[in-house]
């Protein structure tokens, strides 16, 4: 160490001299004091690096489980029909994020149960204008050939065009009926003693070859109603009674809002396994219960009573 000063109007200088062995010997003593002092630090740093990789990995194990058991829960769900119960994640995020998958697959499967639903019903309901409306073609093709008069002709036109329309009609009320978010269905007069009269005469065709009576008793009662949804309704219910009945009586009585058809067969060819019946009944059951109407229904030992009350 070096200092330069004045004094007294001369040039000092200050100075220490170390002796190299006394230095060396000083150095000598303090990495041995020090060395000690410095494997606890790097123990001590050590050990809590370690805690702290512990600490982190029970840390993600606790969180990437509940995640494994969401993924597994969310893909095997797609699997099971069983949306409703839904298990504890432990933490509230998972939780929140199983209900919104669980709400999102319930809305997707009811809405496919609906198109399904749909499908079914439409395919059922449409044989009867379908197949009306092939058997006045073939007619028409043969009377064109025979060259019968324009008015027969023009008759078996407008069958077709009215069942084409009823196709539609019915399409529509189909829609109607399996979404809960569409346009409300308009009122009109209607009469149930004539929709009973023309869908008898629309399915006196599932009669063929068979021998049954047919007795209908309606009157002239008018209300304001939905045609479509109570022609769908009677169309099913005879149509039913028609299908079982091999040899036997099909009586079909409307008084007001009420129609009662019963069907009595005499054979014992009777079965309750006629394509279609179990889906007619079906959706009439839907039917009654969106508009609240009575439906009633009385198993025989020879047949079935079965009371629609539209009101």
């Amino acid at each position: 160490m070096l200092i330069k000063t004045d004094v007294a109007g001369a040039t000092k200088y200050v100075a220490v001299k170390i002796n190299k062995d006394e230095f060396d010997e000083l150095t000598d003593t303090l990495n041995i004091n020090l060395l000690p002092q410095l494997d606890y630090i790097l123990l001590f740093v050590a050990v809590l690096l370690a805690f702290f990789l512990i600490g982190l990995f029970i840390i993600l194990h606790k969180v990437t489980k509940p995640v494994e058991e969401l993924k597994s829960w969310a893909m095997g769900i797609r699997e099971s029909s069983d949306l409703a119960t839904m298990p504890d994640f432990k933490f509230s995020e998972l939780n929140m994020m199983a209900r919104v998958i669980n709400n999102s697959l319930s809305a997707v499967q009811k809405s496919v149960n609906k198109e399904k639903e749909f499908i079914r019903y439409a395919s059922h309901e449409l044989r009867t204008p379908i197949a009306v409306i092939r058997s006045n073609a073939e007619l028409m093709n043969k009377m064109i050939a025979n060259d019968m008069p324009k008015e027969r002709l023009l008759k078996n036109l407008q069958r077709i065009e009215n069942n084409s329309v009823a196709m539609s009609n019915l399409c529509e009320s189909l829609l109607w009926l399996n979404h809960e978010k569409s346009t409300e269905l308009k009122e009109t007069m209607t009469s149930l003693g004539m929709l009973v009269e023309q869908v008898v005469n629309e399915q006196r065709y599932l009669l063929d070859g068979k021998s049954v009576e047919v007795e209908i008793h309606v009157d002239s009662y008018e209300c304001l109603h939905l045609s479509d949804m109570c022609k769908i309704v009677l169309t099913n219910l005879i149509r039913n009674a028609f299908q079982h009945t091999i040899e036997g009586t099909v009586v079909i009585t409307q008084s007001h809002m009420q129609v009662e058809v019963t069907n009595q067969d005499v054979s014992n060819d009777l079965t309750h396994e006629t394509t279609g019946f179990g889906l007619g009944l079906m959706l009439i059951k839907q039917i009654c219960d969106k508009y609240f109407w009575h439906y009633q229904e009385q198993v025989l030992t020879n047949g079935r009573v079965v009371k629609v009350i539209f009101a």
